[in-house]
């Protein structure tokens, strides 16, 4: 009876150590050999994602599947990227014929151009693949870099490390070794995970970077007019968590900065630092303001980090007073010349016409001897001699003054039908033929009266 004890508790003792052993194996030490390494544990969905490569090629994160993964978000522009790169070069090296990957996402905005000749000169052989519209960075929340993140061989997002990193130090090695050898990672601490949501990894709130934001109220803006730009850095939990240098803007060539200034906010949820950066453009013209850079420390440790906002574009127009004088006074101006040579060719016309009118009244008080000789025979001529005379005179004047030659037509008819054939005229045209007279002669007869 006792022996069958004995046997039962040895063989209970048995099986209980291997328990233990297999369940060591599977998820103690990978969470432990990550933590060694530097990495923050946590367990999150995986995203896959589909990004070109620097040959164009399309490269999905699914491919990779079944390996551990390491994914790194960087930039040419961020110094401790190009610090760490030759050394996740040779990790690279070390164990890309094991159950291992490397992966380069590059969130350079500026083209692939930049980041080929960055990856030929450094000698880089693992797969680069480019964001440059940050939407993979974003998904994996690698507002900051450089960021490295892990996935395991039974696809769950496991680990990440913020800021730079000896990748060819003798732990990573040492652990990593270690680590290739387990196929899945069980029982991840999940944390306090961020609720982003939105098709986003959940990382611990601890873990989220800075978020780096550039703010313009317009993007049309007049010449000397001061542009408000601000720059907001925020992110979740405690104000405190970070140690952060003033943002570093870049600006093109004719945008001038004035004096810096800056605020805090915070809550039990979020923490916001507001920059202003006044500018003031001095000629007219398209603009590219930024990008800007952020560089920052967690207070707890750690290698320095880099955050980056891509450049705004605005538009500068001349001033009001630029406006006023091409809208306002160059019309003006332009009208009062038009005045002014209206002005003086109607002076001068109105002149010469008075002139003539003046040469014209000269000449005509050379037939006011004549009219008065006409005007006073009236009273001594016979029969239809005045009218003969006043009509003879009447048709010199307006032959003078080149008036209609229907009338002068009509005067000489009424001459030769008067004269030779004893015609009279009524009274009515005596009348009007002394009145043209006298209007077209410029005959004065106030000190003359004529009766009828």
């Amino acid at each position: 009876m006792l022996a069958k004890q004995i046997a039962f508790k040895m063989i209970f003792i048995t099986l209980l150590l291997t328990a233990l052993t297999v369940r060591l194996h599977a998820s103690g030490p990978p969470i432990e050999l990550l933590r060694q390494m530097g990495f923050s544990v946590f367990t999150s969905p995986v995203i896959n994602f589909e990004l070109k490569d620097l040959d164009g090629a399309d490269v999905s994160l699914e491919s990779y599947r079944g390996k551990w993964i390491f994914i790194t978000f960087w930039a040419t522009w961020c110094g401790p990227c190009r610090t760490e790169m030759p050394s996740l070069e040779g990790l690279y090296q070390e164990f890309k014929d094991e159950n291992f990957a490397v992966l380069g996402v590059s969130i350079d905005t500026s083209g692939k151009a930049g980041v080929k000749k960055f990856v030929r000169r450094g000698g880089l052989t693992f797969p680069i693949l480019l964001d440059d519209q940050n939407v993979v960075a974003s998904k994996y929340r690698a507002s900051s870099v450089p960021s490295m993140y892990v996935i395991s061989p039974d696809w769950k997002l496991v680990g990440l490390f913020r800021g730079a990193a000896n990748w060819e130090s003798s732990v990573v090695l040492k652990n990593l070794k270690k680590l290739i050898t387990y196929n899945e990672v069980k029982d991840l601490p999940k944390g306090q995970v961020s609720g982003q949501g939105g098709g986003a990894v959940d990382i611990p709130k601890d873990l989220v970077p800075p978020k780096v934001e550039i703010h313009l109220q317009k993007d049309l803006f007049t010449v000397g007019e001061v542009v408000p730009l601000e720059v907001l850095v925020s992110w979740e939990g405690d104000a405190r968590q970070y140690v952060l240098k003033t943002p570093k803007l870049i600006l093109p060539d004719g945008v001038s900065l004035g004096l810096v200034s800056s605020s805090t906010s915070s809550n039990i949820l979020k923490a916001t630092l507001r920059y202003k950066f006044p500018l003031t453009i001095e000629k007219s013209g398209e603009y590219s303001l930024g990008p800007v850079e952020l560089s920052y420390k967690s207070r707890s440790g750690g290698a320095e980090q880099f955050s980056r906002a891509s450049v705004v574009k605005i538009t500068v127009e001349k001033g009001l007073v630029f406006a006023y004088l091409y809208t306002v006074i160059l019309p003006a101006g332009a009208l009062m010349v038009l005045l002014i040579v209206g002005g003086a060719v109607f002076y001068k016309r109105a002149k010469k016409r008075n002139n003539a009118l003046k040469e014209n009244a000269s000449q005509n008080h050379d037939f006011s001897s004549e009219i008065q000789w006409v005007f006073a025979s009236k009273m001594n001529s016979k029969g239809n001699q005045y009218e003969v005379k006043l009509l003879e005179l009447y048709l010199k004047i307006i032959k003078d003054k080149e008036l209609d030659e229907q009338e002068q037509d009509k005067v000489t008819r009424a001459i030769e039908q008067t004269r030779y054939a004893g015609h009279r005229i009524s009274s009515e045209e005596i009348s009007y033929y002394e009145k043209n007279v006298k209007k077209l002669g410029i005959y004065d007869d106030e000190e003359d009266e004529l009766e009828d």
